[in-house]
């Protein structure tokens, strides 16, 4: 990228805003933009393929770039709890897990790190990467920023305006536009949910109006190491709720034979269910239709 478009995501916010990063919240853009063209355009690609074609996107945020590529130093934020985390998982080779519980052993994460690589590839190819690559106020996982291009050419992954959009777009569209996209829809979700969580879920879809709720349980610790590629739904879905953390990828890059947007939306699913009352700090909170519910 030889100029890089900083663009403030507040208008994404149902919530508080970008006051919850410090007061500052600008993604990279390949192009001069505005927020609200770059998310109109984003929303119209995923409402028009609702029910008709497959169109993924992935969240790419620490989690997953740590996986991936390794651990690298924050030195803007908290560096000495930084320092010691890359000296636990890149020196000493600890067990590699991630804040949501996900668990994989040194023996078998290269091989998972070369299949995730793959999916990420065939989904930049056909969706969207929601990347965290952005500068925040408070410096929040902003080690990765100026390697990022050259990290994901390393997977094959040319980054650009076509397979990029702000990792916080994945999320905003169901904060800002759940009703649009959800009520009168078949809607599958696949998540490590228990049943409690997964039935608070379905009432509140009702409330939204979809048309047909269906779920499948992935494993809420393992999601990279299963095959999605047999799942049939009783009923064809019209568009898909991802919840599994860095093992989205592999549900989002299996599914492509539903023909239906494939959507990464992972804490906020928590949110659409009730059980947090918002995600990333205070960014996103429920949608206006499940208000009082």
């Amino acid at each position: 990228m030889n100029k890089r478009n900083f663009i403030d995501l507040d208008l994404l916010s149902n919530g508080e805003g970008k006051l919850v990063y410090g007061n500052r919240l600008d993604a990279v853009s390949f192009h001069e933009t505005t927020c609200e063209e770059w998310f109109s355009d984003f929303v119209e690609e995923v409402s028009s393929a609702i029910g008709k074609r497959y169109f993924p996107v992935y969240r790419i945020a620490d989690g997953e770039m740590r996986f991936l590529f390794g651990y690298k130093v924050n030195w803007k934020n908290k560096p000495f709890r930084s320092l010691l985390k890359y000296i636990k998982y890149e020196l000493f080779k600890s067990p590699w897990k991630t804040s949501w519980g996900e668990s994989y052993s040194p023996t078998e994460k290269k091989h998972l790190q070369t299949l995730l690589a793959k999916c990420i590839k065939n989904i930049a190819q056909e969706g969207k990467l929601a990347i965290y690559w952005n500068d925040n106020g408070l410096n929040a996982f902003v080690e990765y920023n100026s390697y990022m291009e050259a990290l994901f050419e390393k997977i094959g992954v040319r980054l650009d305006a076509d397979n990029y959009v702000p990792f916080h777009f994945a999320q905003a569209i169901f904060a800002n536009y759940a009703d649009r996209l959800l009520r009168g829809k078949n809607v599958l979700v696949i998540s490590g949910f228990d049943a409690i969580e997964k039935d608070a879920l379905g009432k509140r879809l009702q409330k939204i109006g979809v048309a047909h709720y269906d779920f499948y349980r992935c494993s809420p610790t393992s999601a990279l190491k299963d095959d999605y590629t047999l799942i049939k739904p009783r009923i064809k879905p019209d568009i898909v709720l991802v919840a599994a953390g860095i093992g989205a990828a592999r549900v989002l890059a299996d599914l492509k034979h539903l023909n239906c947007p494939v959507i990464d939306v992972g804490s906020y699913l928590n949110v659409l269910s009730g059980k947090y009352e918002n995600a990333h700090a205070g960014f996103f909170i429920q949608p206006k239709v499940l208000e009082n519910s």
